[in-house]
């Protein structure tokens, strides 16, 4: 019935839509486009008119629906005589754009033909997959008379048609034989529900809701009219519940509706499925209700379950509802949560003149009884709740009405937490109320167990509020917490706060993060416009006293953390339109008072809606060594870096400009890349950084591209006129050869490696007059210390392997040379021939005796070559 009444009703909606319109082809032609959008644009239907002619008492439209509905009105219909005389067909090919696919076409014609307050209307045709017939009259704009025939009307056609996603699949069928007698309609109308089983998964997707496999609705509607008034019996029947009247009765003419209802679910265990929870126990909603134009007027209820009941009447504007002893777990359970409160609830109300707010009046009352919350179960809701024994609490709430004004006082009593009143009033309607509190814990220790971390001292809350619309409009809160004291006051959309002495310990205790230091904190807030587009005020804030927790820095940092550690801040926020403006400098200071980092100038833009921010900063260390335990091996000397950040979204951004290693550092950090660029630096300052021997004299440029995510990159570096320093190492070298490498100066120098993780890997090239150096897969470990570096050496004519092992705090040299070692050998020969005699042709002195000494002493001094 649903689906003809919406084809006549658009077709009777494109006949109004088209008077309005001047009687014209040109006005039709203004009219047509129009007539097109207005209809996509309420239903979604793409409508082209293929015909579109009115006349002053005719019509001839041709609509096509989404290229496949074709509606096609035509015939009289005179405004001026109040008269139509139409004939209609409607035809569909299929739905694919409504996401179904027809096997058979749909069609249906018909007429309609009298005064618009007097006509009959009749169509047949093939609809829904069903051969579907009707003839109805209306007199003075109501129904009279209804023949109607529509069996096993397909569910899953008509949801399309009607633009609904495809929830479920079945068959509804439709009879009516209701004729005229007496003038007042008499017959019977017949519903029946076939077997419409659920699409769960469809289901689950858009509401969140788990039907069970097997979930099919039947049901039947049987009605009598008589002299115009109805008298049906209804029941639908599910494999979760049955729902049902017995005796409904409309009457028209006072458009009064009155049914009895039976809700029924046998076993509640059965909707586990749909809640996530088992459930047991049975559900029985027996009642009477009386509506009078759409008002509901009387009723009488009975509700037997969740281990209680409800009992509510309404009758003549009074209401009487109790109730007694419902379990708490079972209600929570049907809300889909674990059972993680226990015990009952029950409570009564009287109310007079339910209907009008403004005479309203009478008393509400609900309390709980043995009430508690249940460990394991609490956990489930709550991870980070820990409780070994069940938490006890009292509940109790009173209200009395009158005048449309609900006095209210409530309070909840437990070993933690007190909310020893909640008082005011309320207004029922235009929701305005004055309300009272005072809640505390006496002991924040007994919370240890809760949140499994130690608390100390006591809070409590005191103030009063004001409510406009339902929405808070002002506050006036004064607490006792964090050590400290709170005061807030909210008037106006301005927001004025005040905190002395609260404990930055405490804050990261109930914020249920680790402990990582305690301070003072003290601060003032002043806001007006509480949007936070338009959030507009200042705020300032000082920490003092600063203590870090050593073990739980070092612990999360996973490095060694000097104890007494101390630091400070300070910052001032100005915000205007959404948008933060901070100003802040932070100092972090050694146990002995040793400044260690200073934060200077953290000024910068903070988006309050998108959280991206924007800033100058300044940091300054004023000796490297003392924040070993920050970067992980010791550094020397001080060091001031300058630079701009900014955040949007995940993503960081950084410029950053420092004098290191006596030259000009200039660094860009973006998507985790680090490009870095320095230049003129001295190997002395970089030694003297890294806290190295001095090894080499020279100055260079240096670049280097690092990746933070994956702790990979590369690096090259180019030194100029550089010498080498007067070191261990250059002294063996003159030992070893006679030369004083020293005084080489080589140009063009180049380093060029890459960095995985702590490893570095590298070559180096370098060139003078009269030698060179190079190395090839030089390794260095940041982390051991380790070195492994073979460099070769050619000084002149004399070339030198020499291989650094060892770790950079004592390395160890080992020193070859091809050149020396023939050299060497030559002289040997040449000092053996003079002491023992030259060999003959044969490569003996003639002397058996001397040969054996002299070949002795070659080989001993050939061995250690």
């Amino acid at each position: 019935m649903k689906i003809l009444g919406a084809l006549l009703g658009l077709v009777f909606a494109l006949l109004i839509a088209a008077y309005v319109a001047a009687f014209t082809d040109f006005g039709n032609g203004l009219v047509k486009p129009y007539a097109q959008n207005l209809i996509k644009e309420k239903s979604g239907f793409d409508v082209k008119f293929d015909k579109f002619q009115i006349r002053p008492t005719s019509v001839d439209i041709v609509a096509n629906v989404n290229g496949e509905i074709v509606a096609n009105v035509n015939g009289g219909l005179s405004i001026f005589s109040q008269s139509l005389d139409l004939k209609y067909d409607v035809a569909v090919s299929d739905l694919k754009s409504l996401g179904v696919k027809l096997n058979e076409a749909m069609k249906i014609s018909g007429i309609a033909k009298g005064k618009f307050s007097d006509f009959r209307a009749s169509g047949v045709g093939q609809m829904l997959g069903s051969n579907v017939s009707f003839d109805a009259n209306l007199k003075d704009y109501k129904p009279l008379s209804l023949k109607l025939d529509a069996k096993n009307l397909q569910v899953e056609k008509a949801l399309a048609l009607a633009g609904q996603p495809i929830y479920a699949h079945g068959k509804i069928s439709a009879v009516a034989n209701i004729v005229e007698s007496g003038g007042k309609p008499n017959g019977t109308a017949n519903i029946d529900i076939l077997d419409v089983k659920t699409d769960n998964a469809l289901i689950a997707k858009d509401f969140n809701v788990t039907l069970p496999s097997n979930f099919a609705a039947n049901g039947k509607i049987v009605a009598d009219v008589k002299d115009g008034i109805v008298n049906a019996k209804s029941a639908v029947i599910t494999p979760l519940a049955t729902i049902g009247s017995d005796k409904t009765i409309y009457d028209p003419n006072s458009n009064t509706l009155s049914s009895d209802v039976k809700l029924i679910v046998d076993d509640l265990a059965k909707f586990e499925p749909v809640v996530g929870q088992k459930l047991s126990g049975a559900f029985k909603a027996n009642g009477n209700v009386i509506a009078t134009a759409g008002e509901l007027k009387n009723f009488d209820v009975k509700v037997e379950g969740f281990g209680g009941n409800v009992d509510a009447v309404l009758n003549g504007g009074k209401l009487i509802a109790k109730i007694s002893s419902l379990k708490l777990d079972e209600l929570v359970k049907i809300a889909a949560f674990p059972a993680f409160v226990g015990g009952t609830i029950s409570g009564e109300a009287v109310l007079n003149d339910v209907h009008n707010t403004q005479n309203i009046s009478g008393s509400v009352k609900l309390a709980t009884k043995n009430a508690r919350l249940n460990p394991a179960e609490l956990k489930q809701v709550a991870k980070e709740i820990n409780l070994s024994k069940p938490l006890a609490f009292e509940l109790n709430a009173n209200a009395d009405v009158a005048s449309s004004k609900a006095k209210f006082n409530a309070s909840l009593n437990s070993e933690l937490l007190k909310l020893k009143s909640l008082s005011g009033v309320y207004g029922l309607d235009d929701e305005n109320a004055d309300v009272k509190f005072d809640a505390g814990i006496d002991d924040l220790g007994k919370f240890e167990e809760l949140i499994g971390k130690k608390l100390s001292g006591k809070v409590d809350v005191k103030g009063t509020a004001k409510l406009a619309k339902g929405a808070l409009s002002e506050l006036d809160l004064n607490a006792n917490a964090l050590g400290g004291k709170i005061d807030a006051i909210l008037k106006n959309e301005k927001l004025t706060a005040n905190l002395s002495a609260l404990s930055l310990k405490d804050a990261f205790t109930l914020a249920a993060l680790p402990n990582y230091a305690d301070a003072v904190i003290d601060g003032t807030v002043n806001l007006s416009g509480l949007d936070p587009k338009n959030l507009s005020g200042t705020a300032k804030f000082n920490v003092k006293n600063g203590i870090v927790n050593s073990a739980v820095v070092a612990k999360e940092l996973d490095k060694r953390f000097p104890n007494g550690t101390k630091f400070d801040a300070n910052a001032d926020v100005a915000i205007n339109g959404g948008k933060a403006k901070f100003d802040a400098v932070a100092n972090l200071v050694s146990n002995a008072n040793k400044n260690l980092i200073a934060l200077k100038n953290l000024k910068g833009d903070y988006e309050l809606e998108s959280g991206s921010a924007k800033a100058d900063f300044e940091l300054s260390i004023r000796e490297l060594k003392e924040i070993e335990f920050l970067v992980g091996r010791p550094l020397y000397g001080p060091l001031l870096v300058i630079g701009d950040a900014t955040k949007t979204g995940e993503k960081l951004s950084a410029n950053v400009n420092s004098r290191l290693f006596n030259g000009d550092l200039k660094a860009v950090l973006k998507d985790d890349i680090l490009n870095a660029n320095l230049k003129s630096f001295t190997a002395k300052g970089l030694t003297d950084f890294l806290g190295l021997s001095h090894v080499y004299d020279g100055t260079g440029d240096m670049t280097m591209d690092y990746n933070l995510a994956s702790q990979k990159g590369k690096f090259d570096v180019a030194v100029n006129d550089g010498k080498l320093a007067k070191t261990d190492f250059t002294e063996q070298v003159r030992t070893f050869t006679g030369r004083d490498i020293t005084s080489e100066i080589y140009k063009n120098s180049k380093i060029k490696g890459t960095i995985n993780k702590n490893l570095i890997d590298f070559n180096a090239d370098m060139n003078a007059t009269r030698s060179h150096v190079s190395v090839a897969s030089g390794k260095y470990d940041m982390a051991t210390k380790a070195v492994n570096v073979p460099i070769k050496m050619n000084y002149e004519k004399t070339d030198i392997d020499i291989t650094v092992t060892g770790t950079s705090d004592n390395p160890k040299y080992t020193i070859g040379s091809d050149y020396l070692k023939g050299k060497a050998i030559k002289e040997l020969d040449r000092f053996l021939d003079k002491k023992f005699g030259k060999d003959d042709e044969n490569g003996t002195t003639g002397d058996a005796k001397k040969d054996a000494k002299k070949d002795a002493i070659k080989g001993l001094l050939k061995g250690l070559f």
